[in-house]
């Protein structure tokens, strides 16, 4: 491959993998507003709900403000401390 090659490639790929980043961006949030609106219709606080996750109160915080993505397993326990099931978690959000 030569340099001009490279060239024509780095932009377009730039290009893809920003869309991406803007993707999971509002994956986050979304999650985070069916977080908080789980937690709050269930008279929780945060630090109740992280106690129960077995997680820091400041990463609910932040999964809550979309700031941070959860992996599946962080997923699996808030739904277990919330006793809903994981759809509920992940109505409405759309890849």
């Amino acid at each position: 491959m030569d340099t001009s090659t490279v060239l024509l490639v780095l932009p377009c790929a730039h290009w893809v993998f920003s869309g991406m980043a803007e993707k999971n961006e509002n994956i986050a949030k979304q999650f985070g507003a069916n977080l908080r609106k789980i937690r709050k219709g269930q008279n929780l606080t945060q630090v109740d709900v992280a106690f129960d996750a077995e997680l820091e109160p400041s990463y609910m915080t932040r999964l809550e403000n979309g700031r941070s993505e959860p992996s599946l397993s962080t997923i699996l326990v808030l739904a277990k401390a919330l006793k809903v099931k994981v759809t509920e978690l992940l109505e409405g959000i759309e890849i």
